[in-house]
């Protein structure tokens, strides 16, 4: 049986949370106090955040040069990330786009937990059924 329902994430929200970090300061802090890598569904977003910690835990600016050069961006991901920085909405706005990407995540995280269950209660695997609806719980 296949699902065809999307994924739930929020790419401009994403975006709109790198962008606001790569600019204020303050803002940086917030983000990298409030979300991790993995809760960035995108795959270069994950990496220009683990950048942007990595810069900002070293002092160092954390533009788009000095992110580009630390993932080794490719042409197209320093275009896309100098476009990241030109969207960036106000920062009035950044809780609203960190919350966004946490409960995108959250949800995420929450339908992996409902397929490993579903899996297990197929499998009669009762035990690993218990152990992962405690964890969801704990969510």
């Amino acid at each position: 049986m296949s699902d065809e329902r999307p994924i739930p994430y929020d790419p401009e929200a994403e975006r709109a949370v790198l962008g606001l970090a790569m600019f204020n300061e303050p803002g940086r802090q917030t983000v990298l106090d409030t979300l991790a890598v993995s809760e960035f569904h995108l795959p270069f977003h994950g990496r220009v955040f683990a950048a942007l910690a990595t810069l900002h835990h070293q002092s160092r600016p954390c533009d788009p040069k000095f992110v580009a050069d630390e993932i080794a961006a490719t042409a197209q991901e320093q275009d896309v990330l100098r476009q990241i920085l030109a969207d960036a909405p106000m920062s009035i706005r950044l809780a609203f786009y960190v919350e966004r990407v946490a409960a995108c995540a959250a949800l995420r995280r929450t339908i992996g937990y409902a397929y490993e269950v579903g899996e297990a209660a197929r499998e009669q695997r009762t035990d690993d059924v218990r152990i992962l609806l405690r964890d969801v719980e704990k969510m």
